[in-house]
């Protein structure tokens, strides 16, 4: 076959497989783009569900502590009926709002609906609320306590939720009022992010707007009847979402309302649409020019079709070094994963699997495998003498001495964790390991490295000894549990010393007082 002719099909076969290169690719993109747009929403609905949850369960516990004061209001105002032109709410019930930054406001009406006793006892002015909703509710002979439009308090002036029940005052029926800052819940949707036109509400049941963030006076106390929110779905359910366009902003938001476990309020959170999707575009916006990138590229190279064996071989190379230089970088950052950031020796990740492969290969030729575990004496101690600084050079020099006992292929010295270290020696009994401990204790002596607070006045170690002969179910755990039991012998037999919980009476160890100088 001419060669014109393998370079023509040549070409449209590279224009073929371009083309569908570029389909697949663009396909890829679009499913990833729709994923990522589906998730961005799955997250948005999690989001509003969770600030909507969560308020529902503050809202429940404040109104559970009002629902509370008002039946001390109830029984103080029965009890006092006689007197109840003196009435101290204060005195009585100071002691427990105290824990509440939520309540502004106690109040106690009479039959006419004049304020007879209150907490603060300052009076913003004198008050009759026989005109209020919350004195007819009592009129009415309702003793559930209910929950009103926000109010400016008869007693501080501030605005204030009113939750109220009817008691009974010298035979007369009265009212109890506990109100709950407005500020309180007010600076509670604020700890929520709901970004720029997101929106948090607080309504009863019957559709009266409590409050609203963003925050604007005209809206407390608005029915909420016809907002569709609380019309088709918050009226006629206990918690659900709905995706719905405002007609006040013609902001498109996700919504979730949740009622209030214990009282007839609901909670809604929305965030708006756009807002939560505007990562999504930006990312999208990314994705489509890395296609059009991907398909020039794809063109040019189809484009240079006889240059395309070179290019392969260059790119061949390249990707080569690549990955060559990848592996590198990554057997690098295995090695530095192994290592204690502090003393350079190998932390604890590197003990754990090292143990664990000596364990296996231990229990195969039924050797014994043994472990010594470090504690600096009275460490903590130095750290208050000599500052931290100085502890991280003392544990420093300590691990260069641990790490030169390693004197055999799998020895390995570690940093177990804050000041205490371990060495694990394979194919070692415990004799062995009772030897290198000592070593190292004598090493780290000589040292000198000055403590006040040890007895002899610079630092020495406590060692703990384990060895055993494992089998093919041993864990790790058991071997660290035996050498941790020899170290809390040495360091409850005075530490400084070399101890193994197989025999914890041993030859004396010499001690740091008797390796002082003369």
């Amino acid at each position: 076959m001419p060669l014109m002719t393998v370079n023509r099909s040549a070409r449209t076969v590279a224009w073929l497989l371009g083309l569908l290169a570029c389909g697949l690719f663009a396909g890829a993109l679009y499913w990833g783009a729709m994923t990522a747009h589906a998730a961005e929403l799955q997250e948005a609905q999690a989001a509003v569900q969770n600030m909507a949850n969560a308020l529902a369960r503050q809202t429940n516990s404040s109104l559970r502590v009002a629902h509370a004061l008002l039946n001390d209001i109830s029984a103080v105002a029965r009890n006092n009926a006689h007197h109840i032109g003196s009435l101290d709410l204060a005195a009585q019930l100071q002691g427990q709002t105290a824990l509440f930054e939520e309540i502004d406001t106690m109040a106690l009406f009479d039959e006419r609906g004049m304020l007879v006793g209150s907490w603060p006892m300052r009076r913003v002015r004198s008050r009759n609320a026989s005109g209020e909703a919350f004195f007819r509710h009592a009129r009415q002979g309702g003793r559930v306590p209910a929950i009103g439009a926000p109010i400016r308090s008869p007693v501080t002036g501030e605005m204030i939720i009113p939750v109220f029940r009817s008691c009974v005052i010298d035979g007369h029926l009265g009212v109890a009022m506990v109100g709950l800052k407005v500020t309180y819940f007010s600076a509670l949707f604020d700890s929520f992010d709901i970004r720029d036109q997101g929106a948090l509400v607080l309504a009863t049941t019957e559709g009266v707007m409590l409050l609203r963030r963003p925050y604007d006076a005209r809206f407390l106390g608005k029915s909420m009847q016809d907002i569709p929110i609380y019309r088709d779905y918050a009226a006629h359910a206990r918690s659900g979402e709905a995706t719905l366009v405002s007609a006040q902003d013609g902001v498109e938001r996700i919504h979730y309302f949740q009622r209030i476990a214990d009282y007839p309020l609901f909670v809604v959170a929305a965030l708006a649409r756009d807002e939560v999707l505007t990562d999504w575009q930006h990312n999208l916006a990314l994705l489509m020019s890395i296609a059009l990138s991907a398909a020039l590229t794809i063109g040019l190279l189809v484009a240079r079709l006889q240059g395309m064996l070179i290019y392969r071989e260059k790119a061949e190379q390249e990707i080569d070094a690549a990955n060559r230089a990848l592996a590198q970088s990554n057997e690098k950052l295995a090695r530095q994963a192994l290592l204690d950031g502090m003393t350079g020796i190998a932390n604890r990740r590197a003990l754990d699997t090292d143990t664990r492969h000596a364990i296996q290969s231990a229990s195969r030729s039924s050797s014994s495998l043994a472990l010594i575990m470090f504690d600096v004496d009275h460490f903590k101690h130095f750290n208050d003498l000599y500052g931290h600084i100085q502890g991280d050079a003392c544990l420093k020099e300590i691990a260069g001495v641990l790490q030169q006992m390693q004197k055999r292929n799998g020895d390995l010295a570690a940093r177990y964790g804050g000041e205490e270290f371990a060495i694990l020696l394979p194919h070692a009994d415990i004799h062995g390991a009772r030897q290198v401990a000592e070593d190292a204790l004598a090493a780290v002596r000589t040292l000198r490295i000055a403590h006040q607070a040890n007895a002899c006045g610079f630092v020495t170690l406590s060692a703990g000894v384990a060895a055993i002969v494992p089998t093919a179910s041993t864990g790790i755990e058991a071997l660290y549990c035996l050498a941790d039991a020899g170290l809390y012998l040495a360091k409850h037999g005075g530490r400084d010393r070399v101890r193994d919980a197989q025999i914890a009476h041993r030859p004396h160890t010499p001690s740091c007082t008797e390796a002082q100088p003369n």
